[in-house]
């Protein structure tokens, strides 16, 4: 049985050949070597050891590795299945919802109706004018539902 020999030893030389990295570098240590840091290599050592912290992190925070799917595509095409099927499977409720929505329209076109009659003369004239100020909006709620009911329609996968 062989043992495993560390590739990593307590000490080691790194070249640094990207000079905005060695910069970037420079400069924090010269921000903070008054305050935080003793030594260069304190240092360096805090820099290596966010940085393993940030790798595992984002190691596990990534779902397309931790449930070994082979790329992000894969992934994401597997969610945008999973969402089509909640659509497909939503459509007969949210159409029920809208049949609801227009017989709730219509009767309450009825009732409004049966409520202009009721109303005496002068009533019904200050109600017939706020409803001649609001002749505008069913206008637009019929634009709006036309648009709404193409864009329901639209295929799914």
């Amino acid at each position: 049985m062989t043992k495993k020999v560390n590739e990593i030893g307590t000490e080691n030389m790194v070249r640094i050949k990207d000079e905005k990295v060695l910069s970037q570098l420079n400069e924090m240590y010269d921000q903070y070597k008054d305050d935080l840091y003793l030594s260069k290599n304190a240092f360096l050592n805090d820099v290596i050891r966010i940085g393993i912290q940030v790798l595992e992190k984002q190691e596990n925070d990534n779902w397309a590795i931790k449930n070994e799917k082979q790329t992000l595509l894969d992934t994401m095409h597997n969610h945008t299945k999973r969402m089509n099927y909640f659509i497909k499977f939503s459509k007969p409720f949210i159409q029920t919802a809208y049949a609801d929505s227009e017989i709730n329209q219509q009767l309450l076109c009825i009732l409004l109706n049966h409520m202009a009659r009721k109303m005496g003369n002068a009533e019904r004239e200050m109600f017939l004018k706020e409803l001649d100020n609001l002749k505008v909006l069913p206008e637009c709620l019929a634009k709006l539902k036309k648009q709404l009911r193409a864009n329901y329609l639209y295929e799914v996968e």
